[in-house]
């Protein structure tokens, strides 16, 4: 959170924060994501996922994804395609990772209570946080009306950089970075 506040002139003072292992649990927790997988993606897919199932010690707790479509995924199969990066970039790895979180915030606000209940049960725990358990309820129910209108923004936003090539970084323009950061947060800020 200091490295997020000093990098990009914020004032963070409350965070929620969840590796891949809690989202997966998160991921089932609401019963699945929809997400539309390309052919592309599959092998790479299932490989990511073999490899994540060995690593938690059950190779047989999620299936291989076998077709290509809009699906209903669970935990760990939303995870692995989440974490493709050998097919096309990071950029296209971030992206899917949203949409990983926009389908999950999706579910999450079309869940009825008995999902909601399991939900707050179970994920609460998954969640690292220096809030209390009853701010973060209050958060996520006030979150569930405007839940369906969730912006985007990318850091670094396109044109603020330049890539180097050897050895391979992003080169941010800070000076034109976050003022557009804080105006995509707070509107017109001079």
């Amino acid at each position: 959170i200091n490295t997020i506040n000093d990098s990009f002139d914020l004032d963070i003072q409350r965070f929620a924060m969840f590796d891949f292992w809690s989202a997966a649990s998160l991921v089932d927790a609401v019963g699945g994501v929809e997400i539309d997988i390309s052919q592309e993606e599959i092998s790479h897919l299932n490989s990511n996922l073999r490899g994540q199932l060995r690593l938690i010690g059950d190779p047989d707790q999620s299936p291989d994804v076998t077709t290509a479509g809009r699906q209903i995924i669970d935990g760990n199969q939303a995870i692995a395609w989440a974490r493709i990066r050998a097919l096309d970039s990071d950029a296209m790895r971030t992206s899917r990772q949203r949409t990983v979180m926009t389908a999950m915030i999706d579910q999450f606000s079309d869940a009825g209570p008995a999902t909601l209940l399991s939900f707050v049960n179970s994920g609460l725990s998954s969640f690292e946080t220096n809030m209390r358990n009853t701010d973060m309820i209050r958060v996520g129910l006030n979150g569930l009306p405007v839940a369906r209108h969730v912006v985007e923004y990318r850091v670094p936003q396109d044109g603020f950089y330049t890539i180097q090539s050897n050895p391979w970084m992003m080169i941010v323009d800070w000076n034109r970075q976050i003022p557009a950061l804080h105006d995509f947060i707070w509107g017109d800020v001079d």
